[in-house]
């Protein structure tokens, strides 16, 4: 996934955030997979995400990291059986419920973002 999109998300998360922080990792971080019963490392960025409130059922200062690797995984999977989502990543003009539902899917549908569409 391109750096500057990746940037650009964290950003539009943090314009249109209610309780949760985005931040893109400056340095590769390893990412570990199973592979023919050995582990294989795969380095690239990741996006952090840490609440700053408490918000469904998560205490101030959780946090989560998402790999590359997990929302390159997420984007297909979306791509896949929604065509809007597709054409719109295409385009690198994600909406905010289209963020929401890609965080979501990276998540395993742990973080909700609740994102508010009226900037700050």
């Amino acid at each position: 996934m391109e750096t500057i999109f990746l940037a650009r998300l964290a950003e539009t998360i943090n314009e249109h955030r209610t309780w949760i922080r985005a931040e893109l990792s400056e340095e590769l971080v390893p990412y570990f997979i199973p592979h023919a019963g050995n582990e294989k490392v795969i380095y690239g960025r990741s996006m952090k995400l840490e609440s700053y409130r408490c918000m469904d059922g998560y205490s101030k200062g959780q946090k989560w990291t998402i790999h590359e690797y997990v929302l390159d995984k997420s984007v297909r999977k979306l791509r896949a059986f929604d065509t809007q989502f597709a054409f719109n990543f295409a385009r690198r003009r994600l909406s905010l419920k289209q963020i929401e539902q890609l965080i979501e899917e990276s998540t395993l549908c742990l973080v909700h973002l609740h994102l508010d569409p009226y900037s700050f």
